[in-house]
């Protein structure tokens, strides 16, 4: 039985703190270090600049997407994104700049101290640092790169790992927040599979059943990008409620992922949040149904794409938000500040609840 005090606020907004824990988690896979945005004893203003600059960017982002003539005219929108643009360019290239020389060093210290990369038994010095075994460090190993080409890499990958991610997990809060029950059998969950742990292995992201599901419904209910959009490579023919259209090659076809899945001739109560429709029981009682197609077909499953060009941090993002909702929700219950707050999704680089209702955390005791 779980009982719950009030833990003292750290000054930063809900939605902020998700942007600051998806830059930690990503910037750690990055570099091999964590700059530890979200503990603000110990915070650097450089990094809370440029996770302000990401979300501030990707914002812009949305309202030029609307105004797409302003980018022509050299408007106050696009300045502006430009302008975070600019700052999260020169901050992501001076860092895996500063990361590179440090790796390149330490592997020429290891040269010099040893031969061998055989960890002798007993020894509690390994050949591989964390710096050496993070990603911009694997790139820097295998030599395939040029020292520019890891540079380039490094600022649209490092801005992307913020606020795309932010996204995702911003709604999954939101939905668990306005729903006790739910998220009560979710703590539940986490309790019985890690008893406090931290997940840590691709094994336990697995176990993890019911959590796996209010992810999956968080997006059928909310996607934070409704529309997928294809250009055809070739000539296609497509069968809608019996009536056939010829697509010649070329054509650029939208998927409307909110279609089906919201639609009550395909599935029950859509507009509630229940993850229990994702349980493998459920998902297997409607094999052969069209409600199969409309829960579980493999275009509407998350907000990653399908095929060559499906996001290629798809697996990372999953792990990232899968690890801080088994941390997060063993640890507290989310609540709303304001019970009757009202908000509408809004179109920014994708969609985001505005305005975002404030949260509070509240800490479980468990007995």
């Amino acid at each position: 039985m779980a009982g719950y005090e009030i833990t003292e606020s750290k000054n930063i907004a809900f939605v902020d703190f998700l942007s600051r824990s998806a830059f930690d988690m990503f910037y750690a896979i990055m570099y091999g270090e964590s700059p530890c945005t979200t503990d603000s004893s110990i915070v650097n203003p450089g990094n809370i600049d440029f996770v302000t600059s990401s979300q501030n960017a990707f914002d812009l982002t949305g309202q030029l997407i609307t105004n797409p003539m302003d980018k022509i005219f050299g408007g106050d929108i696009y300045r502006k994104f430009k302008l975070y643009m600019d700052k999260t360019t020169i901050f992501a290239r001076e860092k895996t700049a500063g990361y590179m020389s440090r790796i390149m060093t330490e592997v020429d210290n290891d040269k010099n101290e040893t031969s061998s990369s055989v960890v002798v038994e007993g020894s509690n010095k390994c050949p591989i640092a964390a710096i050496k075994n993070s990603f911009v460090g694997r790139l820097v190993n295998r030599g395939e790169l040029s020292s520019n080409d890891i540079l380039s890499l490094g600022t649209p990958m490092l801005m992307a790992g913020v606020d795309t991610t932010a996204y995702v997990m911003s709604w999954l809060y939101l939905n668990l927040a306005t729903n006790p029950n739910v998220q009560t059998r979710l703590a539940q969950e986490l309790r019985t599979v890690l008893n406090g742990a931290d997940v840590t292995t691709v094994e336990q992201i697995q176990s993890l059943t019911y959590l796996k599901a209010c992810i999956r419904e968080s997006h059928r209910l909310t996607p934070p990008t409704p529309m997928m959009i294809k250009t055809l490579q070739e000539d296609t023919d497509v069968v809608i409620d019996g009536v056939r259209y010829d697509i010649p090659a070329g054509v650029r076809v939208g998927l409307n992922l909110r279609g089906y899945p919201m639609d009550s001739r395909y599935v029950d109560n859509p507009q509630l949040f229940l993850p229990e429709r994702f349980l493998p029981d459920a998902v297997l009682a409607r094999k052969g149904t069209l409600s199969e197609i409309a829960l579980d077909h493999p275009a509407f499953a998350d907000p990653f794409g399908r095929g060559k060009r499906r996001c290629l941090g798809s697996n990372l993002a999953i792990a990232e938000i899968t690890i801080l909702a088994a941390r997060l929700i063993q640890d507290y219950e989310l609540c709303l500040i304001d019970p009757t707050a009202k908000w509408k999704p809004k179109q920014k680089l994708m969609l985001k609840a505005h305005p975002y209702p404030d949260m509070k955390l509240v800490r479980r005791v468990w007995s």
